[in-house]
Order: structure tokens, then C-alpha cells, then sequence
């Protein structure tokens, strides 16, 4: 299967200001800076998971916030360890590749992924629009992550509790489909296996979710 790659600039560590963020207080430049940080590094692990340098252990890229904790507990009833990990596995990330990626499996449904909805990972795990929990009748743990794209898509992660107690993107992908009836596909395909929860933004608040860890980042050539 042939697989694509986006290539960036080999450093992670060094981010420029742009004009925009010169304004902003120092926390908030310093804020800026860890994002954009992330940003690359979850491009950085892509492409070296695709071209078979990464591979074996998955990698943190951030930390469920405390807020972001209490809120996936109340709505998934599980009871999280304190420090929960996200992380990415290489494996994962090769089927989001050959699935999603240029073209996509599922035309019907969804559209390719391009690389401003790989850049754009962490800003959906930090604030999702829509949040859906699964418990599939084998057990099977996940949190469907839905983000509004602003240009009539969506962005849809699948995050998997693993047995370690970190969450692992399994699948992520774009829909073509309204939020509404992307989660009414879900409820449908999940409500016949499983039991599952939703939460949607312009119900109820949903708290930042992920945080960066970009202090402890390693840079991928």
C-alpha cells in the first residue's frame, strides 16, 4: 500500500513568533510556542512511523488535564489514575496513513485527510466540539472526539483507554457529513454492540481536555 508523507522543517524545538502572537502576554507566547512545538512533533512521529522509524513503544505527546479527567470519568462512569497519558502509537498511525490519508477507504462517508488535519490533532483533543463515549460487548473502551473543521467537515478522533491507563488515538479521520448525523451513524453503529454517552459543546461545557507536553518532546529526523 503506498503511503504518503508531509515533510517539515527537521526541528521541533525552534518556533518563530509570528506577527499575531507579539501582542500576547509572555505566558501566552510561552503557550503559543508549546503548541506549535506538539504541533510539529505529532508530524514528526507521523511521518517516521510511515517511513518505519518509528516503531515499537508509543510516545507521549501530552497529559489529560485534571478538568479534562473528572469530565471523561463522569461521562464514561470509569475511574481514571491520576497522571493519564496521551500517547501515539506507530501502528495507529500507519493505518490512519493507509486508510485516510490521500485517499480515503470510505469515500462514501468521509474525505482524504491533509496535512493541516494531522497538524491539527492536538487542538481537537484539547477542545472537541462533541464527545462520545463506547463500551463495545468485548470491553472495549473508546472516546469519539468530534471538531468542527468551520468549512461544512469534521474532524472525528478515536481515542482507545489502553490497559496501562494512558488514551491512544486509534483512528482519525474526516466526514463529509453534519456533526448531527455523523453522531446519529455513531449512536446507530455503537448502540447495537455496546453501551455509549455523548456530550455536545452547545449543551453542556466541555472543559480543555489535553495539554502539551513539549518538554519532554525528542526530535524524530
Amino acid at each position: 500500500m503506498e503511503r504518503h508523507s508531509i515533510i517539515i522543517r527537521k526541528s521541533v524545538h525552534k518556533v518563530n513568533l509570528p506577527p499575531s502572537a507579539l501582542n500576547l502576554d509572555l505566558q501566552k507566547q510561552k503557550n503559543f510556542v508549546k503548541k506549535k512545538q506538539c504541533e510539529h512533533y505529532v508530524i514528526s512521529l507521523y511521518n517516521a512511523a510511515i517511513r518505519g522509524k518509528f516503531y515499537g513503544k508509543p510516545k507521549e505527546i501530552g497529559l489529560l488535564t485534571e478538568s479534562g479527567k473528572i469530565f471523561l470519568e463522569k461521562l464514561s462512569g470509569l475511574k481514571l489514575r491520576n497522571k493519564v497519558s496521551f500517547v501515539l502509537n506507530p501502528s495507529d498511525l500507519c493505518h490512519i496513513n493507509g486508510d485516510h490519508w490521500g485517499k480515503e477507504k470510505d469515500e462514501g462517508n468521509n474525505i482524504p485527510l491533509e496535512i493541516k488535519d494531522i497538524r491539527n490533532l492536538i487542538y481537537i483533543l484539547m477542545s472537541p466540539d462533541i464527545v462520545m463515549y463506547f463500551n463495545d460487548k468485548y470491553s472495549r473502551k473508546s472516546f469519539y472526539l468530534l471538531k468542527n473543521n468551520g468549512n461544512g467537515t469534521y474532524n472525528i478522533d478515536e481515542i482507545y483507554a489502553s490497559r496501562n491507563g494512558n488514551l491512544t488515538l486509534k483512528t482519525m479521520y474526516k466526514t463529509k457529513k453534519s456533526a448531527d448525523q455523523r453522531v446519529m451513524d455513531l449512536t446507530s453503529l455503537l448502540s447495537t454492540s455496546g453501551t455509549y454517552s455523548a456530550v455536545n459543546s452547545s449543551d453542556a461545557k466541555i472543559p480543555i481536555l489535553f495539554q502539551c507536553a513539549s518538554e519532554n518532546l525528542e526530535n524524530i529526523k
